[in-house]
């Protein structure tokens, strides 16, 4: 048994949490950090693949909040700029055919969602357009966001304040069981070969828990699985279109593509890195490879005679546990187990950063 008890336990090292974890050894509290994976990041750990390093394992896309770019410029000096080159884009039926809106425009966010509406959610068509003239007009004024270096410039950075802080991470460890002894205001966390103690869990959407038990109460958790598919195309040939980030909102295959090719580490020139968010319904065939590629010639992003040199098909996983189970299991063990909101993450730091201000001083 590992007998140090800590003040705070982190299961998952996400860049959120990460950053916690960092706010509560700087208050001056003991921490420790357990991981499954070899290394920190979660999606924002950037692969090598195609012999490339620094490349983005997944399709990162901001949603507006006010307070977080600021933090991420001032206190972690992340090089913030504005998505300028997003577009949303329709598809008119069966056709090739495609309407194109800057992310932005009132009328590609009418239409985006109003395309989302649901007859059983809403019953009443006219308010329900009524809400959306009224998001629009709160929107009018909001831009998307991104960082210059994309994932790399994130996960660069956050490891150097790892290694700064000597941040306490455990790896390569998964826990089976989770006991609340509230009495004792203890958490024991038991892996194959190991228990940690902690006086405070946090936990975060992501977490892997199947129950947790206390002397009064088994809590069942209910974990969910939706499949978000990704691929990754690397290709030779004439980039057409300025743009790097396109939103589909009606496309049978495509939620997302990003043009990752700048933020990545490649040294010929002549090649590009895309990666694909898919519709949870798409399976892994031989046949979408070319199929996608065949999209980004049809939406004339790169050229008719680009050629596909490789691909790598991902079957990566939305976060298990949704706001409503972090509330549920935090009032259940309440004070022994708090959480993080990591599920949107500029929307995260944002939430989180005037607490965290306190140590990452501008």
């Amino acid at each position: 048994m590992n007998n140090k008890q800590y003040d705070y336990i982190f299961l998952g090292t996400g860049i959120i949490s990460v950053l916690d974890a960092i706010y509560h050894k700087r208050s001056g509290h003991s921490v420790l950090m357990i991981e499954g994976e070899d290394n920190f990041g979660g999606a924002w750990r950037p692969i090598q693949i195609f012999d490339i390093e620094g490349v983005e394992n997944a399709v990162h896309y901001f949603l507006f909040d006010k307070k977080s770019p600021i933090f991420m410029k001032n206190n972690l000096k992340w090089h913030i700029i504005k998505s300028t080159n997003k577009i949303r884009l329709f598809k008119f039926f069966k056709t090739n055919f495609y309407v194109k809106f800057k992310f932005h425009n009132p009328v590609g966010r009418f239409l985006s969602y109003l395309i989302s509406y649901n007859k059983k959610k809403n019953k009443n068509i006219l308010k329900f357009i009524y809400k959306i003239i009224l998001k629009i007009i709160k929107e009018n004024s909001e831009h998307s966001f991104y960082i210059k270096g994309g994932s790399l410039e994130v996960f660069n950075s956050v490891k150097k304040l790892i290694e700064e802080e000597k941040l306490d991470i455990i790896y390569n460890t998964y826990i089976n069981s989770i006991y609340v002894n509230s009495e004792l205001k203890k958490v024991e966390l038991t892996s194959s070969n190991k228990t940690f103690l902690a006086k405070k869990l946090i936990i975060t959407h992501g977490a892997k828990i199947n129950k947790i038990s206390s002397p009064k109460k088994v809590l069942e958790i209910n974990n969910k699985f939706y499949p978000r598919p990704a691929v990754h195309l690397l290709i030779k040939g004439k980039i057409l279109s300025k743009e790097n980030e396109f939103i589909f909102s009606n496309h049978p295959k495509i939620k997302y593509i990003h043009n990752i090719t700048n933020t990545s580490e490649i040294k010929d020139k002549s090649y590009s890195i895309f990666v694909f968010a898919l519709h949870p319904y798409i399976k892994e065939d031989q046949n979408i490879f070319m199929s996608l590629v065949k999209d980004l010639i049809i939406l004339k992003i790169i050229s008719k005679t680009s050629k596909l040199l490789n691909y790598k098909w991902t079957n990566t996983q939305l976060p298990n546990l949704h706001d409503s189970d972090l509330i549920n299991i935090k009032n259940e063990f309440n004070p022994n187990i708090d959480y993080l909101l990591t599920d949107n993450f500029s929307v995260g730091i944002g939430k989180y950063s005037e607490k965290w201000s306190k140590v990452f001083k501008i």
